[in-house]
């Protein structure tokens, strides 16, 4: 019997082309708090105490956000209804209103927000103790508040790590894989001479580096959460039509497919193959289950930065009983 595929090759170029927008997003949004408030601003309410009033900037930030997830759910679960509408014949759309659909978004955006929120209260934590300890000014402490925004708490440690390092004169400083090597003539004059860095000489070296790594996390960002979003949206397409009687769970069947890219992780590479059924969940190499490639239901560990996809197939049956008018379907 012949099988009509959706391979996984089309959620994986979906993926690509909204990559983009994640990182873009996230850039832009991260800038705009960053240009919000006046070092002074910042100043003033730390010296006041309002670390939480000077925090509701990352809430605004990951609100941005969240727009985003949505709007690539419903891309993918239209781009889903025009694959099974072109394999089956039949007329589908995907319902963006739909109780469960709304759910489902409703869910993506609130996990991002939480998450979000919690890694930028305990990366700006790390920045603020770390002033503390150096007995900054409250002009230095603001700018180590302000370049904090759009790390996690280990950026911000490594972050910490790298001032250290400079004020230390210690090689390691040009070791950084994410530095400004334009610096590295200045600073390898200054281990060679043992004369110290100036503090503001420094300080542009840590907000090149931090910037750095907002922009390192924002790659890992719109990997991770690109991939999670379209493999949301087919999902609940694919649970929608079946709901509708337009297909029959009994024939569809989903294959885990790692894409063969050097960069798998183990414990996916152990999954290349597996196939289950609708509304079964795969199993990680780590012993994790998965709805689909980046559900954020699993631990971090087997979504973040997955390069996986989804091939889902349907027989030949379910597209001759659509044709014969045996379901609900209304032809093209």
């Amino acid at each position: 019997m012949t099988e009509f595929t959706d391979p996984a090759s089309r959620l994986e170029a979906l993926v690509a082309s909204v990559q983009p927008k994640f990182r873009a997003r996230f850039l832009a949004v991260i800038r705009s708090i960053k240009d919000e408030r006046s070092l002074e601003d910042i100043s003033a309410l730390l010296l006041a105490g309002q670390v939480e009033e000077a925090l509701v900037t990352a809430e605004v930030a990951a609100l941005r956000m969240s727009n985003l997830f949505n709007q690539v759910v419903i891309l993918s679960g239209e781009a889903t209804a025009a694959s099974i509408s072109g394999n089956l014949e039949i007329l589908l759309d995907f319902d963006h209103v739909n109780q469960h659909a709304l759910s489902v978004m409703t869910r993506n955006r609130l996990r991002w927000v939480q998450e979000f929120v919690s890694e930028q209260r305990e990366a700006t934590r790390a920045a603020l103790l770390d002033g503390i300890e150096r007995g900054v000014n409250p002009i230095e402490q603001a700018r180590a508040f302000r370049d904090s925004i759009g790390l996690t708490r280990y950026q911000q440690e490594i972050v910490n790590n790298y001032r250290r390092n400079l004020n230390e004169l210690s090689p390691r400083a040009l070791a950084r894989e994410l530095r400004d090597r334009r610096f590295d003539r200045t600073v390898n004059r200054a281990i060679r001479d043992g004369v110290p860095l100036r503090q503001d000489q420094i300080e542009q070296m840590v907000s090149r580096y931090a910037d750095r790594w907002v922009k390192y996390r924002s790659e890992v960002i719109a990997r991770t959460e690109s991939l999670a979003s379209v493999h949301a949206g087919n999902n609940e397409m694919y649970r929608q039509a079946i709901e509708a009687g337009h297909l029959d769970a009994g024939d569809l069947t989903r294959r885990w497919d790692t894409s063969k890219l050097p960069n798998v992780r183990d414990s996916h590479a152990a999954m290349e193959g597996q196939q289950v059924g609708i509304g079964e969940l795969f199993t990680s190499g780590l012993g994790n289950s998965l709805e689909f490639p980046g559900d954020d239901r699993a631990p971090v560990e087997d979504t973040a930065q997955c390069v996986c996809a989804v091939t889902t197939r349907y027989t030949s049956a379910a597209r001759e009983a659509a044709q014969a008018g045996l379901v609900s379907a209304q032809p093209l």
